[in-house]
């Protein structure tokens, strides 16, 4: 007798593998597969590591395949075949969710889905779905048959693709901030002897200062005893590496893994490290969201940076979340709803048990952690608006001396703040950049007058800097002139745009010695923010050992900004441009390097060197 497709399979006679194999791929893709990959996407804002994630991961895959396939056996075995087919389009179906229909409903923030505006995707998962499962489900005797062949195949798929995306990102062991926390009780606290206050303004452009607060006697005057370096490069034309060049003054170079980099240059010869050695208390405070990139978090490196504890339960609930965005991922439209559950999540609030959890929420920081609560930038504005809060009162002890690292936001886009200092969105424009930095001029010089009202203004030396410049729009560019010479540039940039390359190299640099007083005044020296290092150690009359700051050009290194003579020798200066990408990598794509030999605002000063491309 002839057997049609649809004609139901034949009765096993004995154990059917067909049916382990479809429930375990199943569970593999739903628990275990499509997790994995949504751990890689978001694991720097996970406490758990990737090892201890696909351990957790395994078991339940491990759990559910034995009671999905103790469930199938209770069944008539006539239907066992169908059912492991159904399984196996179940699986199928989930994996073009995971990674071909793949569905974007924007940044899942907490913000409320509204389902409704998605009707066509719940026609066209709906109708995959139906089309799918029917079509497996005729072919059942034939496909049946090759089950082991079909779950294997969709394995081997999975096993390789998951492979390769952990190769194209950074370790989980480096990130260190799963390791360690920032302790911000000692915020505002200060020493009775000497004080280092190194403020970091995010993306504060030099020529704004110039343009904006410079010429105003109202915003000079809240700088008494500053030196401002007009004529100063940054190391790097983002934060991750920006920062490093200012706090170890070495320049990323792509020639090592950046979490071996980070780690080599702070621990070995940076400014924090030097520090703490020559008995200074050190406290770092970075932005949380980017300090895991910029920041090697290390209790030998500042007396504020805390080992972190990483309680059972905790990682549990990471692994939850990931379990969720998984789920959330692989499912169609219609079952999409059910997982999200308000931004309550599915199995994060089972986990958590609160209504609170969240797949996509920052792991809760310790409750005296940096990143709870106020901003650095709030704090800094309650100066401004004279505000009592107890995170801004100044304290003064005896005893050791005592460095401080302030990363705020700064000018860093959105633009947020207007001259008044009150907070908004506003557009990208040159005059609401310069309003902002009019605000943040206000906002340092209250946190100044706080200083001198501590008696604390003389005996601190004070650097204010920019890690970078700003350069998004071409009214933001600095001085250019758009000549073939400068054209020839735009080939090498990291965006095609030499200029904006040019405005995000040139970050503001503002100097305060022990002691100093009277008028800003402005220096002509070329100066990189490969020189704070050189400078702080100088002036504390510390051993200054010569750091390479660039490994191709081993002469290179930072110089103290007051031990130079005016007019400046010629001098040559180095600077690193990327292509930003979200994905963190253990090496970055082609680095554009370029020379600056005379005045950094013209264009006639820079020169591109090479491309630095990561070790074959």
């Amino acid at each position: 007798m002839t057997r049609t497709p649809s004609d139901p399979p034949p009765v096993p006679s004995r154990f059917d593998p067909a049916v382990p194999l479809a429930a375990f791929s199943l569970a593999s893709t739903l628990l275990f597969f499509v997790p994995a990959h949504a751990y890689l996407a978001n694991q720097a804002a996970l406490l758990v590591f990737f090892d201890e994630l696909l351990a957790v991961l395994a078991l339940v895959t491990v759990v559910f395949t034995l009671l999905l396939t103790g469930l199938l056996l209770l069944v008539p075995r006539r239907i066992r075949p169908r059912l492991g087919v159904l399984l196996l389009a179940l699986t199928l179906l989930c994996w073009i969710h995971a990674y071909a229909l793949v569905w974007s409903y924007g940044a899942l923030d907490g913000e409320t889905i509204v389902w409704a505006d998605y009707p066509g995707r719940l026609l066209t998962d709906g109708a995959l779905w139906l089309v799918l499962s029917a079509v497996l489900l005729w072919f059942a005797p034939r496909i049946h048959r090759r089950m082991p062949l079909f779950c294997a195949g969709i394995l081997l798929l999975q096993i390789g693709s998951l492979a390769v995306n952990a190769t194209h990102v950074h370790n989980s062991s480096h990130d260190y901030s799963k390791h360690y926390y920032v302790d911000k009780r000692p915020v505002f606290e200060f020493s009775a002897g000497r004080n280092v206050v190194l403020i970091l303004l995010d993306e504060y452009q030099t020529d704004i200062f110039s343009e904006a607060i410079l010429p105003h006697q109202e915003y000079r005057a809240q700088f008494p005893g500053f030196t401002y370096f007009p004529d100063t490069t940054a190391g790097f034309n983002f934060t991750e590496f920006a920062i490093p060049s200012i706090l170890t003054g070495r320049i990323y170079d792509n020639s090592q893994p950046r979490q071996d980099f980070l780690k080599s240059a702070y621990l070995k010869d940076s400014l924090p490290a030097a520090l703490r050695q020559a008995g200074i208390d050190v406290h770092l405070y970075p932005w949380r969201s980017l300090a895991n990139e910029s920041i090697y978090y290390h209790d030998e490196l500042a007396d504020n940076i805390l080992r972190r504890p990483r309680p059972l339960a905790d990682k549990l609930v990471d692994v939850a979340r990931v379990v969720d965005l998984g789920l959330f991922r692989s499912l169609p439209h219609f079952a999409k709803r059910f997982v999200h559950n308000d931004s309550s999540w599915l199995v994060s609030r089972w986990m958590a048990g609160s209504a609170k959890s969240s797949a996509t929420r920052q792991p809760e920081p310790i409750p005296r952690e940096v990143g709870l609560g106020h901003t650095l930038d709030d704090l800094f504005r309650m100066f401004a608006l004279g505000l009592d809060h107890p995170d801004t009162r100044i304290t003064i002890r005896p005893g050791r001396d005592v460095f401080k690292f302030y990363h705020l936001a700064g000018l860093h886009v959105p633009v947020k703040m207007k001259r008044d200092l009150s907070y908004g969105k506003f557009d990208y424009t040159r005059e609401n950049f310069s309003e902002q930095a009019e605000a943040y001029a206000r906002i340092m010089g209250a946190f100044l007058r706080k200083l001198k009202q501590h008696g604390l203004y003389d005996n601190s030396l004070i650097v204010m800097v920019g890690d970078h410049g700003s350069g998004r729009s071409p009214e933001m560019y600095v001085k250019p002139e758009f000549t073939a010479r400068t054209a020839e540039l735009d080939r090498t940039a990291a965006r095609g745009d030499f200029q904006r390359d040019k405005a995000r190299g040139l970050p503001l640099l503002l100097i305060k010695r022990f002691g100093a007083q009277g008028e800003i005044r402005t220096s002509t020296l070329p100066a990189s923010v490969i020189d704070i290092p050189a400078t702080i150690r100088a002036e504390l009359n510390l051993p200054t050992k010569p750091v390479p700051a660039l490994t191709p050009y081993p002469a290179l290194h930072g110089v103290s900004l007051f031990n130079q003579t005016e007019p400046p020798e010629k001098r040559t200066r180095y600077y690193g441009a990327m292509l930003w990408t979200p994905q963190q990598t253990d090496y970055l794509g082609t680095l554009s390097l370029y020379q600056i030999e005379g005045h950094g605002w013209n264009d006639g000063s820079w020169s591109f060197i090479q491309r630095l491309t990561p070790p074959q």
